[in-house]
């Protein structure tokens, strides 16, 4: 799966964000954030289940310190799955 391919059309995201600034950043305590790219990475590729996505994210929020940068953020969880 390729990062790209997950990065793009976060407008419905950019929009839920809070501030302008924040919109940049990947928030681990807000469940509806890590929904949203389980959708994602599910709608980029359909074969990859919930639990593992779910597992790859939890980690990923481990590794990376807040404020977590979006781009990075999502580059590691997909480097997981690749990995897994």
């Amino acid at each position: 799966m390729k990062t790209l391919e997950i990065l793009k059309d976060w407008e419905d995201y950019d929009s839920r964000k809070m501030k302008e600034i924040d919109k940049l950043y990947f928030s681990c305590s807000d469940p509806w954030e890590i929904d949203y790219l389980i959708k994602k990475i599910q709608d980029a590729d359909p074969s990859i289940g919930k639990e593992k996505i779910l597992r790859a994210v939890h980690a990923s929020c481990k590794s990376i310190p807040s404020p977590r940068p979006r781009g990075m953020f999502i580059k590691s969880v997909v480097t997981k799955l690749n990995n897994s």
